[in-house]
């Protein structure tokens, strides 16, 4: 027996987590290798004012550490098919995928509080910046 075997499937919604979906139009970059099983971190920017002086810069908020380390549940194309990766044996290239193109939706694994701060950046505007991070430290809505 291994600790795979006792462990919750992390995939499970349990009790105080959610199935997140983030809209292309709250994403303002993502990578197009992101699949399920990916860890991310989620950061909040607010839209650029108008102004010459704004160019190249962006404001985060401090609920950006409240988003760290998610399980990625799903990835899915414009026309709500699921992104998969390239079948064994095909010609591969890095992050070559088997079905779509583009990132219309993502679904992130969160803690209902987690859900909560975000929904309310997303009231305010705020889109974000989905950066895939190592899963070796989880603590965000994927945490066992």
């Amino acid at each position: 027996m291994t600790a795979l075997d006792t462990e919750p499937d992390p995939f499970t919604i349990t009790p105080g987590t959610e199935d997140v979906p983030i809209s292309s139009t709250w994403i303002a970059s993502v990578s197009e290798t992101l699949r399920q099983g990916d860890y991310v971190d989620l950061i909040p920017i607010a839209q650029p004012q108008a102004g010459a002086d704004n160019v190249g810069t962006f404001t985060t908020t401090s609920e950006a550490s409240e988003f760290k380390h998610l399980l990625v549940l799903s990835v899915h194309t414009d026309n709500n098919a699921e992104v998969t990766s390239q079948q064994t044996g095909a010609p591969q290239s890095v992050g070559a995928r088997g079905s779509g193109t583009g990132v219309a939706s993502v679904d992130v694994k969160m803690t209902t509080a987690e859900a909560q701060a975000l929904a309310s950046l997303i009231q305010q505007k705020y889109q974000l910046l989905i950066v895939g991070v190592s899963d070796e430290t989880r603590s965000g809505g994927g945490m066992k």
